[in-house]
């Protein structure tokens, strides 16, 4: 699930995705800018090889508390992982009410 606030006003173009629509226009005027904004997007892939993709951040687990452990690695990095554990990392982000935080965060930098 993606945190796309941050996005406001900017388009999000998926290139790629395995189940995306047929390509459709979007709107009737030209396009007055061709600039382009690189986004980080990240992936979690679980040991029976699902994967999910998001734009900015996954929450993961169970609606109650509980702890999970992971690994943190990037493609380019010649393997390198770091574990982790958190008390929340992946699954299906709850719902929540505008102007809340993602994924059941405080407003603070780090709590979970």
């Amino acid at each position: 699930m993606a945190s796309g606030e941050h996005l406001t006003g900017r388009p999000v173009i998926g290139i790629g995705t395995p189940a995306a629509p047929p390509v459709c226009r979007c709107g009737t005027g030209r396009a007055t800018s061709t600039a382009v904004d690189e986004l980080t997007m990240v992936e979690a892939v679980a040991d029976d090889t699902q994967r999910l993709l998001a734009l900015d951040e996954i929450c993961l687990g169970t609606p109650g508390h509980q702890t999970v452990r992971y690994r943190l690695g990037l493609e380019d990095d010649g393997g390198v992982v770091e574990a982790q554990a958190s008390s929340w990392v992946l699954g299906p982000a709850p719902a929540r009410p505008a102007g809340s935080a993602p994924c059941g965060r405080s407003g603070a930098a780090g709590s979970r």
